[in-house]
């Protein structure tokens, strides 16, 4: 059984990826990311924090995550997605104010907001 007429030919002009109505590249994959990021933060806080489980450092460091962001220029993405994280706590016992953690987390997020 031949294939021939079930995929459109590549010469076509019409099948070419510029002539599809999609914003640019960077832009596209941007907004995509930072929508896997937030689904990927709920997860994460609802799985975790939520349940009164702590988060591993040497598997998520938030700080780190929010300095590197900074360093990158990728802040639009990754603040709403450690928010999306922290968003949990409202939900626990164990992390909530004066969690020390939580403390040092919500500091890297007021620094940033700052500007420093």
């Amino acid at each position: 059984v031949g294939t021939e007429g079930l995929l459109p030919s590549s010469s076509s002009p019409s099948s070419s990826p510029s002539s599809l109505p999609l914003p640019s590249s960077s832009e596209y994959y941007y907004r995509i990311w930072s929508s896997v990021l937030l689904t990927l933060g709920q997860w994460i806080g609802s799985i975790t924090l939520a349940v009164d489980r702590p988060i591993w450092l040497r598997l998520i460091d938030l700080k780190t995550i929010l300095s590197d962001a900074k360093q990158q220029g990728n802040l639009g993405a990754v603040v709403p997605f450690v928010v999306e994280i922290l968003s949990a706590c409202c939900e626990s016992r164990v992390f909530r104010l004066p969690n020390p953690w939580l403390v040092a987390v919500l500091r890297a997020v007021y620094a940033i907001r700052r500007g420093d």
